[in-house]
């Protein structure tokens, strides 16, 4: 009574019971379960020892924490109701599981695969890092957006449902291609190469560019034009299949020919030799005009006509 404690021991039933009223201390081991169980009331804590299936638990009230350690599945389950947490470590499967009720966020971490998965409810975003393959993965529900990153292709991969966009890059390959759904528009950038690709379906325009031959390519299904640019041989061609036009100028010769296949009309000019031809195959004309050498020459095959005329003589 002195030191108010109190100690029941049962041979039969193989359990000791210590009951301190001082400390608010109690104590129960029973060596045929093989359990050990401490009651603190003083501090809040309870604490739960068993030797037969290797489990260990702790609960304490004043800090509203629950702590359970299974030696035989090496599993360890910590759970804080004050801060909404719980973590469970699997040391066999090698998984550590967190999880914030608070933050509304869950971690995941398998180190025998290499992978982090982490998911947020608040922001709606969920992370997948898999350190053996090398690859991120970003879903963000919110703006609707993915992105995929693999370090060892060396390709990022962005989504957006929002703006239908799709862009893939490709750093290995040196390769850039942009789609755009609601503009109906496709971009393909191939940096090794030099060559620039653009497509528009809305518009029915294709646009190629290359850099290393210095080509510029213009096609318009609407309207059944195409134009070729070519600034190293300084070319450029242009070709209507709905007027049935064909044009040609070089700038390096200094000739431009124009080509009517519907009014059947060709027309040659040359500016460096001051030379002008003009042939009609309706109207079976054919002129000649040489600035140069100041001559005209006038050809009529219907009327079996020839016109000579020399300013110079």
């Amino acid at each position: 009574r002195s030191t108010h404690v109190t100690l029941l021991i049962s041979r039969s039933t193989h359990v000791t019971l210590l009951i301190s009223r001082s400390t608010h201390v109690t104590l129960l081991i029973s060596r045929s379960t093989h359990v050990t169980l401490l009651i603190s009331r003083s501090t809040h804590v309870t604490l739960l020892i068993s030797t037969s299936t290797h489990v260990t638990l702790l609960i304490s009230r004043s800090t509203h924490v629950t702590l359970l350690i299974s030696r035989s599945t090496h599993v360890t389950l910590l759970i804080s109701r004050s801060t909404h947490v719980t973590l469970l470590i699997s040391r066999s499967t090698h998984v550590t599981l967190l999880i914030s009720r608070s933050t509304h966020v869950t971690l995941l971490i398998s180190r025998s695969t290499h992978v982090t998965l982490l998911i947020s409810r608040s922001t709606h975003v969920t992370l997948l890092i898999s350190r053996s393959t090398h690859v991120t993965l970003l879903i963000s529900r919110s703006t609707h957006v993915t992105l995929l990153i693999s370090r060892s292709t060396h390709v990022t991969l962005l989504i957006s449902r929002s703006t239908h966009v799709t862009l893939l890059i490709s750093r290995s390959t040196h390769v850039t291609l942009l789609i755009s759904r609601s503009t109906h528009v496709t971009l393909l950038i191939c940096r090794s190469t030099h060559v620039t690709l653009l497509i528009s379906r809305s518009t029915h325009v294709t646009l190629l560019i290359s850099r290393s031959t210095h080509v510029t390519l213009l096609i318009s299904r609407s309207t059944h034009v195409t134009l070729l640019i070519s600034r190293s041989t300084h070319v450029t061609l242009l070709i209507s299949r709905s007027t049935h036009v064909t044009l040609l100028n070089s700038r390096s010769t200094h000739v431009t020919l124009l080509i009517s296949r519907s009014t059947h009309v060709t027309l040659l000019i040359s500016r460096s030799t001051h030379f002008t031809l003009l042939i009609s195959r309706s109207g079976h004309v054919t002129l000649l005009i040489s600035r140069s050498t100041h001559f005209t020459l006038l050809i009529f095959r219907s009327t079996h006509v020839t016109l000579l005329i020399s300013r110079s003589t």
